[in-house]
């Protein structure tokens, strides 16, 4: 996946997609559908390029901007896998799930993460 120029992922809906997470933990952009849980680990123009679900011109149009901006295009890679490294990591989902056992197992009810 680290040889993707970018990914492109085209649901008419989505959970938490597993393809777009892999790719930002990798450097590589994402061209999506505007669906489900992408909207949650996609800000359009900083991770990828974000176009409506149906809309055949504006996801043409996002991959030929990803194609004639390579330069962009890595910094949203770069800024795709330091918010992966950052925001879901290993260490933060354990520290996250700790943290709900400890304040249950106070008694308080637990924190959003």
């Amino acid at each position: 996946m680290s040889g993707f120029d970018f990914t492109v992922l085209g649901s008419s809906q989505e959970g938490f997609p597993n393809v777009v997470m892999e790719s930002l933990a990798r450097g590589v952009p994402v061209v999506s559908t505007a669906v489900g849980g992408v909207l949650e680990l996609i800000a359009d123009g900083v991770h990828g390029r974000l176009v409506p679900f149906g809309d055949v011109d504006a996801m043409a149009g996002a991959i030929m901007w990803m194609i004639e901006h390579p330069e962009e295009r890595r910094r949203m890679g770069e800024a795709g896998r330091e918010r992966m490294a950052k925001e879901f990591s290993t260490e933060r989902m354990i520290a996250a799930t700790e943290a709900i056992y400890e304040e249950l197992l106070s008694g308080r009810s637990p924190a959003a993460p």
